[in-house]
C-alpha cells in the first residue's frame, strides 16, 4: 500500500477544486486488505476480469 499512500499525499497537495481519483490495475488480483482499503478511500481496483470485460460491468 506504499504506492497508494504516496498518491494520497499527492492528492492532499492538489488544488482544492480538483477531482482526484485513483485506479490500480493488477492482472493477479488484490488482497482483501487492499480491497478494504480501496473501499475506504474510494480507490478503483481493476483486475484482469474487469479489464477484459469478464466481470459484471455494473460492479466496481
Amino acid at each position: 500500500m506504499a504506492l497508494i499512500d504516496i498518491l494520497g499525499k499527492r492528492e492532499i497537495s492538489a488544488k482544492a477544486d480538483s477531482n482526484v481519483r485513483f485506479a490500480v490495475f493488477s492482472l493477479g488480483g488484490f488482497t482483501e486488505e487492499l480491497e478494504e482499503y480501496a473501499l475506504e478511500t474510494g480507490t478503483l481496483l481493476i483486475d484482469c476480469g474487469k479489464l477484459l470485460g469478464d466481470d459484471d460491468p455494473d460492479v466496481i
